[in-house]
């Protein structure tokens, strides 16, 4: 279920003064995108200018700027670059790769890195992103793949042309933040207790989020959980400490900082404290300053009541009781790849696989309502099914009709089939 942002309907407090100082944020880093070049010959400078003489006549968007650089000595050219609507200014620069052997496999045959770089704007830093990797894809052809630098996550070349296939790119939030499990257990989804932790929030002015003592055999619903809630806090901000707030249908949720919560962990379980200080000094990095833990909205014990993890909300989740709130962008990056995998839904249908799609139910431009149905009919252009959950328009188990320009996800219901939806 996903909603348009500041929807009166499913309020989340919006980024605000007091936000910032009250969570401790740390002082904004710049975000570094670096595509990876295969061939013999140095990328020319001059292809990035010529780029942005295209793309800044179409959209008045790009420039270059004339001002002096001293840039890293690897570098073997540098520019400064203008983007219309943020005050500072995009780096871009060329390296040689000096150990192409030590490249992951997505990267093999790359010689050459373009790197850019800039601070994200906190008002809007999935458009600045989306902006960066934009021109870097529409300036070389010859790329292999793209690295997101503070989140450590790599886009093959084949995802990238799906990527930028359509008149906008089909990024959403979830690209500027990864989400990390850890546990005592070698399988996370083993875990009695598993550390659910996003990388990347603090470069949009946002806390880092986490969930502690996570059960591992709902892992992947916590995590998607979790991944939702981040995604909402990048587009509408962040809520203050111990504010409940909704986040979908039937979701309500708090966010605390992790020193309060810490306080109630036991001895052996990760996260605490004594586990993040060593972690941290093993990563070379903090993992205590900018930090929110997701919560249930109420407390649980009857002496001395503490917070835990939303167990509740990720149980009714399984269930089908309540529905997640997404963004915007999730709804039309996830539609777009729905759509381009139709036709291997049409064939498993037509096979007798049993299926499962979500389908938009809200009017032309509001697709905030999402729900899934049971697969009964399917065509090239509409599909009608079942619907699985209780909604305002609907009870379940009545047929719904919808345009495959609707469909938001799909999936095969047969939990010992290999694959998978999109």
């Amino acid at each position: 279920m996903s909603t348009e942002p500041f929807n009166p309907d499913f309020p989340l407090p919006v980024f605000g003064e007091t936000s910032s100082s009250v969570w401790g944020l740390p002082e904004p880093v710049p975000s570094t995108i670096l595509l990876a070049l295969s061939g013999d010959t140095m990328p020319a400078e001059d292809l990035l200018r010529t780029a942005l003489s295209v793309v800044g006549a179409e959209e008045s968007k790009f420039v270059e700027l004339d001002v002096p650089l001293n840039g890293p000595p690897f570098a073997l050219w540098v520019m400064a670059i203008g983007l219309s609507e943020h005050p500072i200014p995009l780096i871009a620069w060329c390296e040689k790769i000096e150990n192409p052997a030590g490249l992951p496999e997505i990267a093999a045959g790359a010689r050459w890195m373009i790197g850019i770089q800039t601070v994200l704007d906190p008002e809007r830093p999935l458009a600045v992103w989306s902006d960066m990797a934009s021109l870097l894809n529409a300036t070389w052809r010859n790329s292999v793949a793209m690295l997101d630098e503070e989140t450590e996550q790599w886009f093959s070349r084949d995802e990238m042309g799906f990527r930028f296939s359509a008149d906008s790119s089909s990024f959403d939030e979830s690209v500027l933040f990864r989400i990390h499990a850890a546990a005592t257990h070698e399988r996370p989804e083993e875990g009695s207790s598993v550390w659910l932790r996003t990388q990347g929030l603090h470069r949009c002015g946002r806390p880092e989020l986490e969930m502690l003592e996570v059960s591992g055999e709902v892992l992947p619903v916590a995590a998607e959980l979790l991944e939702s809630v981040a995604g909402l806090i990048v587009m509408k901000g962040i809520p203050d400490p111990d504010v409940a707030f909704e986040a979908g249908m039937g979701v309500t949720l708090r966010l605390r900082p992790w020193a309060d919560q810490a306080a109630s962990l036991s001895a052996d379980s990760i996260g605490n404290t004594e586990h993040r200080a060593s972690m941290a000094q093993a990563m070379g990095g903090d993992l205590t300053e900018g930090r929110a833990v997701l919560c249930g909205h109420e407390p649980r014990g009857s002496f001395g009541a503490v917070y835990t993890w939303p167990s509740d909300i990720v149980d009714r989740l399984i269930s089908g009781r309540c529905a997640l709130e997404r963004t915007p962008a999730w709804s039309t990056g996830r539609s777009l790849q729905a759509r381009s995998m139709w036709p291997r839904l049409l064939e498993a249908f037509s096979e007798g696989q049993s299926m499962s799609a979500c389908l938009a139910l809200g009017e032309d431009g509001d697709d905030r309502l999402h729900v899934w149905v049971h697969v009964e009919s399917a065509s090239e252009t509409e599909v009608s099914g079942t619907l699985l959950q209780d909604v305002d328009q609907g009870r379940r188990g009545d047929v719904v009709t919808s345009s495959v320009s609707k469909v938001i996800d799909w999936a095969f219901e047969h939990s010992d089939n290999d694959g998978g939806g999109s």
